[in-house]
């Protein structure tokens, strides 16, 4: 922000916004709607999953063999990696149909099956500040928050997907 405030010597620097992908996700939701809701907290989050898993117990045949708080941690990092990445239950249980029979088969669908009924419980409770790009994503489809405006992209080594599909609705507009 200072090189960029700098670089413009009070010239117009009102008209420079310099934000995140969080930050811009905020300011989407500010112009358009999204931000009604509680976020979850990492307790939050450690209370929904281990009821996610519990729930599953009698279907899950290998994440089903040990119910404590590695578990649930180690699966609340998975689904935080899948949100990361774009990465949807659906697409889980696809790949699971691709395969053949296996342990491998098993994880992708045992996985689906956990990331979707956390994603239940979570989605009626609160939000996920890890959907926020996503989200702000999604109502880019429908309103043009950057028509008009010139879009400068620095210091970045790459993009998630949720981030790529950010930029992609910039570019259309």
């Amino acid at each position: 922000e200072r090189n960029i405030y700098r670089s413009f010597r009070g010239r117009d620097v009102r008209r420079i916004e310099v934000v995140s992908f969080m930050r811009l996700a905020n300011s989407i939701f500010r112009r358009y709607g999204g931000l009604a809701g509680e976020y979850a907290d990492a307790s939050d989050k450690t209370i929904l999953m281990s009821l996610a898993l519990d729930q599953l117990k009698d279907a899950l045949k290998v994440y089903g063999k040990t119910s404590n708080i590695s578990l649930t941690r180690s699966m609340l990092e998975a689904v935080d990696e899948f949100k990361t990445w774009g990465i949807v239950p659906q697409q889980l249980e696809q790949a699971a149909g691709q395969l053949s029979d296996g342990l491998l088969k098993d994880k992708l669908s045992e996985l689906s099956m956990i990331y979707s009924a956390y994603e239940g419980i979570l989605g009626r409770l609160y939000l996920d500040p890890l959907d926020d790009i996503a989200r702000a994503g999604r109502i880019l489809e429908t309103h043009p928050y950057f028509a008009g405006k010139a879009l400068f992209i620095d210091e970045f080594d790459g993009f998630t997907a949720n981030e790529a599909g950010i930029l992609r609705a910039a570019l259309r507009q």
